[in-house]
């Protein structure tokens, strides 16, 4: 289904939605592995250190973490 917007054509609207869960973080692996070596002695019932992520809205820190906690801490 096609939806127009502005004059453009949108083939699927999904994706742009807030909500959308992306399926794969482009050019964040080194964030990526940095906030999971952090977090990885939780996989073994330890305590882990306090992490404050910080950044303009809309950069993906949620997303990031989201992706981590769903791959790393299932």
């Amino acid at each position: 289904m096609y939806e127009e917007y502005e004059g453009m054509i949108i083939h699927n609207v999904e994706p742009l939605e807030e909500a959308f869960p992306p399926t794969r973080l482009w050019h964040r692996d080194g964030q990526r592995d940095e906030i999971a070596f952090y977090l990885k002695p939780a996989l073994k019932s330890k305590p882990i250190r306090n992490l404050y992520l910080h950044g303009p809205p809309g950069t993906g820190k949620t997303a990031l973490i989201k992706y981590i906690l769903e791959n790393y801490f299932q």
